[in-house]
């Protein structure tokens, strides 16, 4: 005898409840994480939607340990703790070096920075901890400022010459190699965002991302990366073409699992390696069951079957029926319950129930109503012609 578990007393038995413990996440979602399906205090846990800093530039000339700004970790989950530090990841592009992270997540300076000597922009690259696999990481780009009241060791003179500490004048031109900071050729990964997926009717997904900076370094591969697990485990890698003059790029995906929640991610790769967008989600449709139209038929001996607004039919198992008027016919039920039904004589024709024995002809595009048999013979009233056939 079966015992219906519900533990949420939602009214689903929980063999088919997609969410056992009604706390709001499903089940697959909390092992994902993982946390208990069983435990409505023990939900499942979201990475942080956003990591900022307070502030983006830097005045020249502060003593080290000055504060540049304050990062905070945006997280719907209220009650999680995150650590801020630097992420090591391609290090060798950013300039995570020049500054640190203290246990209040406050970015301070590690050097001394001179603007008349100094890159003009900084790149840092930073992630927020959230448990041993959850991170999130961001992308910062820095201004230095230039301190009006600093004394550098040359002055520009009203006409246009530069004055040298020796009292002597001389021409930027003639000193373009001294006074003029050669051109930066920094390049960091392209920063991203994925866009929202859009599924048709036919269970297609069509993935969008959009490139918000190449990095100074132009982007030569566009994709996605799609996976069941939120981690972004095993993913199907779809590559994109992106198109010139432009920063979108587009890739489509089916054939994907039923009902089921995938992960995914733009990503775009230039001279410095990959970059990646924030992490979205979409779930598949349900699988729809084409023999849903005589779901409700009755089952007669020899294999016979009777709907009471189709009629009698035998279900031959091979796709096509012979109905017991119209003769031989196949089949073709669409999604939406309707029916299509082809034989040589007619061809297509459509119908569904609470329409027929009214059935729209696709070849001549009109509409019949069938009468039933005289003397063997299958009576028809063309609507078009207003006769019968």
């Amino acid at each position: 005898i079966n015992v219906v578990e519900d533990l949420d007393h939602d009214g689903i038995e929980d063999a088919y409840d997609s969410d056992i413990d009604g706390d709001g996440y499903s089940n697959e979602i909390e092992l994902a994480y993982p946390s208990n399906p069983l435990d409505a205090n023990s939900v499942a846990d979201t990475l942080p939607s956003a990591l900022t800093l307070s502030n983006l530039e830097v005045m020249e000339n502060q003593p080290i340990g000055s504060v540049v700004g304050q990062f905070t970790v945006i997280d719907l989950d209220i009650n999680d703790s995150h650590i801020v530090k630097f992420n090591d990841i391609n290090e060798n592009i950013s300039h995570n070096h020049l500054f640190t992270i203290d246990a209040n997540n406050t970015l301070r300076t590690a050097v001394v920075f001179d603007y008349e000597n100094n890159s003009s922009t900084f790149h840092l690259r930073v992630k927020a901890k959230q448990d041993q696999v959850g991170v999130f990481w961001e992308f910062f780009t820095l201004a230095l400022i230039d301190d009006p009241s600093d004394n550098s060791p040359s002055y520009q003179s009203p006409t246009g010459d530069y004055q040298t500490p020796d009292g002597n004048y001389s021409s930027p031109i003639d000193d373009q190699n001294e006074t003029t900071p050669p051109p930066s050729n920094e390049i960091f990964l392209p920063i991203l965002q994925t866009l929202a997926a859009q599924t048709d009717g036919n269970g297609t997904h069509h993935l969008a991302g959009k490139i918000l900076t190449e990095g100074g370094s132009p982007v030569f591969e566009v994709g996605f990366l799609v996976s069941k697990k939120i981690s972004l485990s095993d993913p199907i890698l779809i590559t994109a073409r992106l198109e010139s003059n432009t920063t979108q790029y587009f890739a489509s995906i089916s054939e994907l699992s039923h009902d089921t929640t995938y992960y995914y991610r733009a990503f775009a790769v230039n001279n410095a390696g990959e970059g990646r967008g924030a992490l979205i989600n979409f779930k598949s449709p349900k699988q729809v069951d084409l023999n849903n139209w005589q779901k409700n038929a009755i089952e007669l001996s020899g294999g016979w079957k009777k709907l009471s607004w189709f009629g009698t039919y035998l279900d031959s198992g091979r796709q096509w029926i012979y109905h017991a008027d119209m003769g031989w016919l196949y089949p073709s039920p669409m999604k939406d319950g309707s029916l299509w039904l082809w034989n040589e004589t007619n061809g297509w024709r459509w119908t569904q129930q609470g329409v027929y024995p009214y059935l729209f002809r696709w070849r001549d595009s009109t509409w019949v109503y069938f009468q039933g048999k005289f003397e063997g013979r299958i009576i028809l009233f063309n609507y078009s012609t207003q006769s019968f056939e």
